[in-house]
């Protein structure tokens, strides 16, 4: 299949051709990408550019999303509408595609800025108390059931929000 207006076929980078995209790179650097499509037979300069900045730059931040990111997600998008490129400036390391992806997960989650933010702020130092783990030690038995109180601050909450990425 071909592009619109283009002669080339518009097919996935191969991971022989993602690393000697990045040979490439390291050769001509990242303003040159003439030079680095040569080294790339059937690639333009435009897809080594684009394939660059957008999935193999060691700049990229493909860490989780955190909750935070989730809710300034949505609220840029009811501030810009999907202007993702508008809204990737929002994030450091994060691409337009990336932040569109998010969004579309988080929409078929059914999340919103409301629910975000209504989880964010939910307090849980009133749930600690109900929380109970079993400890043993070495000056008691084995058969000892006593429980200790223990609180959600020594829970990592990081991926809390972190849905799959499908």
């Amino acid at each position: 299949m071909f592009a619109f207006g283009s002669s080339l076929p518009k097919n996935k980078f191969s991971e022989s051709e993602d690393n000697k995209l990045r040979h490439a790179v390291e050769q001509y650097g990242t303003n040159n990408w003439k030079a680095v499509s040569k080294l790339l037979n059937g690639r333009n300069a435009r897809q080594c550019k684009d394939r660059w900045e957008k999935y193999l730059s060691p700049n990229i931040n493909w860490k989780p999303f955190s909750p935070e990111d989730d809710l300034l997600i949505l609220k840029c998008y009811n501030l810009y509408g999907p202007k993702w490129m508008k809204i990737s400036k929002h994030f450091q390391g994060r691409t337009d595609i990336s932040i569109k992806s998010r969004y579309l997960l988080l929409q078929r989650h059914g999340e919103t800025v409301e629910k975000i933010e209504t989880a964010l702020n939910s307090p849980v130092e009133n749930k600690s108390e109900q929380v109970q783990a079993q400890t043993t030690s070495t000056d008691e038995s084995e058969n000892d059931n006593s429980f200790q109180s223990i609180s959600f601050e020594d829970f990592n909450t990081e991926f809390m929000f972190d849905f799959p990425v499908y």
